[in-house]
C-alpha cells in the first residue's frame, strides 16, 4: 500500500502531462485546419496537384482550394479544361471535392485517391474529318471519380443532361499509362473519336422530351481496346423522326470482346418501337437485331446479320399482314474482295391480305453479289399458300428469277 501511494502521484503527474500534450495538439490542428480553411493549402502542396494534372494534359483553374476534414480537400470555382495539343472535356464545376491519401499529405505529398463533382457543366468537342465537329454537353453533372491506383480509375457514377435527356454514365478505365504512346497511334484514335461524333449527330437528329434517358456503361482498356466493353442504352418516350412517328422506342447497343482470334469486338444492336406510323405505313410493333464483327483499328464492321421481325403491319396498296420477318446477312465488309459484297435474305408473312390478292402465308428468299453501287448478280425465289386473287386461286405458288 504505502508502495502504491508512492507511486500514484507519478501516474497523476503523467497523466496530467499526456492531457496537456493531446491538448496542445488538438489546438495546434484545430488552429492549422481552421488556417487551411480560411487561406487555403500552401503552394508547397498545391503545386505537385496541378503539376500531375498539367503532366497528363490536364489545366487546373479555381478560385480556392480549402482542406475540409470530412470532405477531404474542396475546390472551388473550378475549371478543368485541355492543355495545348490534348483532347480532354472542359469541366466547369461549383466544386470538386477531393479525396486524398492522410498518410502521404501528413509526409507533404498531395495523392488523390477520388474526385467528387458537385452542380457542373462539361463540354467535349469530337472532331470529324467529313462533317462539322460533334458538340457534346451535360448540364446539371454530379459524379464521382475513384483511382483504384496510378493505372486504374472507376468513374462511379455521371448524371447530367445531355441532348435534352436524362444522361448517366458508369466507366472504368484500366493501363491509363499507356494512353501516352496511344496518342502517337493517330489513326486508330481519330477513328474511335470520328465514330464517336457520328453517333452524337446521329442522336442530335431525334428529338429528345425531359422524360427520355440515355445510359452508358463501359469498360475501357487502354492497352488492349479488343478487351474493351460497352453498353449503351437510349429509351424515348411519344417521338418523331424524318417523318416517321413512333408511340414509344427504346435502343440498346452492347460491344464486347469477340471470341474469335484478333483484335476484334462483337457488337450488338436491338431497337423496339411501338405504334410506328408514317404515311400510309404503320406498324403496332417493330423490333430489330443486328449482331457484326467490329475491328479495333478501323470499326469497320464485317459479317452483318440483321432481323427483322413486325406485327400488325400496314403498307401502301392495302397491303397488310399479321406478323411480318425480315433476316439479312451480309459479309466481305472490311475485307472486301474483287467479287465484292455478299447479301442473303429470307423474308416471311402471315395473314396477307391487299386489295387484289390474299394469301395465308407468303416468303422471299434469295442472294446478291454487289458492291456499294452496282449489283454483278442477283437471285429470288417467291413462294406463297392459299392465294387467292382476281385472277384466281391455288394452293400454292413459286416464282424464281436469277440475274447475273
Amino acid at each position: 500500500p504505502s508502495g502504491v501511494r508512492r507511486g500514484l502521484p507519478r501516474v497523476l503527474r503523467w497523466c496530467r502531462r499526456g492531457a496537456w500534450v493531446v491538448l496542445a495538439a488538438a489546438l495546434v490542428l484545430t488552429a492549422l485546419f481552421s488556417y487551411i480553411n480560411q487561406v487555403g493549402l500552401p503552394d508547397t502542396l498545391k503545386g505537385p496537384l496541378i503539376a500531375d494534372l498539367q503532366s497528363r494534359g490536364i489545366q487546373l483553374q479555381f478560385k480556392r482550394l480549402r482542406l475540409r476534414l470530412t470532405r477531404g480537400l474542396v475546390v472551388e470555382d473550378v475549371r478543368l479544361s485541355p492543355a495545348a495539343g490534348a483532347w480532354f472535356p472542359d469541366i466547369q464545376a461549383r466544386d470538386v471535392q477531393i479525396q486524398i491519401g492522410w498518410r502521404g499529405l501528413l509526409a507533404g505529398r498531395l495523392v488523390p485517391k477520388g474526385f467528387k463533382i458537385g452542380g457542373g457543366a462539361l463540354n467535349l468537342l469530337l472532331p470529324a474529318s467529313n462533317a462539322p465537329p460533334a458538340r457534346v454537353r451535360v448540364d446539371d453533372i454530379e459524379g464521382r471519380l475513384v483511382r483504384f491506383n496510378q493505372d486504374d480509375w472507376r468513374l462511379q457514377y455521371l448524371d447530367g443532361r445531355c441532348l435534352g435527356a436524362a444522361f448517366h454514365l458508369e466507366t472504368t478505365i484500366t493501363n491509363i499509362s499507356a494512353w501516352q504512346s496511344r496518342r502517337q497511334r493517330t489513326d486508330s484514335g481519330r477513328t474511335w473519336i470520328e465514330t464517336a461524333a457520328r453517333i452524337v449527330h446521329a442522336l442530335e437528329s431525334i428529338p429528345m422530351e425531359k422524360d427520355a434517358r440515355i445510359t452508358a456503361r463501359c469498360f475501357a482498356d487502354v492497352r488492349h481496346p479488343e478487351h474493351s466493353r460497352l453498353e449503351l442504352d437510349v429509351r424515348l418516350p411519344a417521338t418523331g423522326y424524318s417523318g416517321w412517328q413512333v408511340g414509344q422506342a427504346s435502343v440498346a447497343v452492347r460491344c464486347e470482346p469477340s471470341s474469335n482470334a484478333g483484335a476484334e469486338l462483337q457488337a450488338t444492336v436491338e431497337a423496339e418501337f411501338d405504334n410506328v406510323v408514317r404515311d400510309s405505313v404503320r406498324m403496332e410493333h417493330a423490333r430489330i437485331a443486328s449482331r457484326s464483327r467490329i475491328s479495333v483499328a478501323s470499326l469497320a464492321p464485317d459479317d452483318v446479320s440483321s432481323e427483322v421481325r413486325v406485327t400488325g403491319l400496314g403498307a401502301p396498296g392495302g397491303l397488310a399482314a399479321r406478323n411480318a420477318e425480315l433476316q439479312l446477312r451480309t459479309t466481305g465488309l472490311a475485307r472486301p474482295s474483287p467479287a465484292g459484297l455478299e447479301t442473303t435474305w429470307q423474308g416471311s408473312l402471315t395473314d396477307v391480305e391487299s386489295g387484289v390478292v390474299q394469301a395465308r402465308t407468303a416468303s422471299v428468299s434469295g442472294n446478291a453479289r454487289h458492291s456499294w453501287t452496282n449489283w454483278s448478280r442477283l437471285g429470288a425465289s417467291v413462294m406463297a399458300s392459299a392465294v387467292d386473287s382476281r385472277w384466281g386461286q391455288a394452293e400454292d405458288f413459286v416464282f424464281q428469277f436469277d440475274l447475273r
